[in-house]
């Protein structure tokens, strides 16, 4: 057993959760999250996610992003990825 905070119940085990979570996927994980997110975080239809995958080569039908939506939306370990990835808002920045 390490010593390290990131490997005991911090950084890597929240990897290896979310690589479970992920686990025999189609696509990879950040194709996922990434639609999830702007999906969540913008007034995007599943078919412009999928126009917007497709202008960056991948090819996904709105049916899919549907259920990667309903599936991970909920999940904690996604959520906290989601939150790692968002920018911060000028409010914030500035300490507001």
């Amino acid at each position: 057993m390490s010593d390290n905070p990131l490997v005991n119940g911090g950084l890597v085990s929240k990897l290896l959760s979310l690589e479970e979570l992920f686990k025999g996927r189609h696509f990879d994980a950040e194709i996922i999250v990434l639609c999830v997110r702007w999906y969540l975080q913008y007034k995007l239809s599943y078919r412009d996610l999928a126009e917007i995958m497709a202008e960056r080569g991948v090819s996904v039908a709105p049916s899919t992003i549907l259920r990667w939506v309903q599936h991970y939306a909920l999940c904690a370990g996604v959520r906290e990825a989601l939150e790692s990835l968002r920018t911060p808002r000028l409010a914030a920045a500035r300490g507001a």
